[in-house]
C-alpha cells in the first residue's frame, strides 16, 4: 500500500478521498464474495459479536485514514522504518496488558531487525 498510496496521494488525491475509495472497494468486494459463496450471509454472525465487529470496522478504518496521512508528507523509507515498530510494540503491549512472557531471543530478534531495515531503508541508491 505504500509505494501505491504514495503515488496516488502525489497525484493529487486527497487522504479521506483515498480512505474512502478504498473502502467502498473492499466493502463491495466482501459483499461480492459473501453473496457468491453458497450457505453463507451476514446473518451467520451472532448478533452478541455484531457491536464488536462494527467497531472493529471503524476502527480499522480510522487506521488505514492515521496512517495514509504521513504517507504524502514524508519519505516512503521513513514511513516504513516507523511502521517496522509494529512488533515492538504488540510485544509491549501484550507484556503489560496480558501479562505474557516475551523471551530475551524474541526482543534481540525484533531488534536486529529493525536495525536492518533501518540500514537499508536509509542507504543511497545503488547507482552502478
Amino acid at each position: 500500500m505504500n509505494s501505491f498510496g504514495k503515488v496516488v496521494l502525489l497525484s493529487g488525491t486527497t487522504v479521506t478521498e483515498f480512505s474512502l475509495f478504498r473502502s467502498a472497494f473492499l466493502t463491495l468486494i466482501s459483499y461480492l464474495m459473501i453473496k457468491t459463496k453458497p450457505g453463507l450471509s451476514l446473518g451467520d454472525v451472532p448478533k452478541s459479536n455484531r457491536k464488536m465487529l462494527a467497531f472493529r470496522s471503524f476502527i480499522g478504518t480510522v487506521t488505514f485514514f492515521v496512517i495514509t496521512i504521513p504517507v504524502g508528507l514524508i519519505p516512503l523509507s521513513v514511513m516504513q522504518s516507523v511502521l517496522s515498530t509494529v512488533p515492538f510494540w504488540i510485544a509491549a503491549i501484550q507484556m503489560l496488558f496480558f501479562g505474557e512472557k516475551v523471551v530475551w531471543y524474541l526482543w534481540l530478534a525484533m531488534i536486529v531487525a529493525y536495525i536492518g531495515i533501518v540500514i537499508v531503508s536509509t542507504s543511497a541508491p545503488d547507482d552502478s
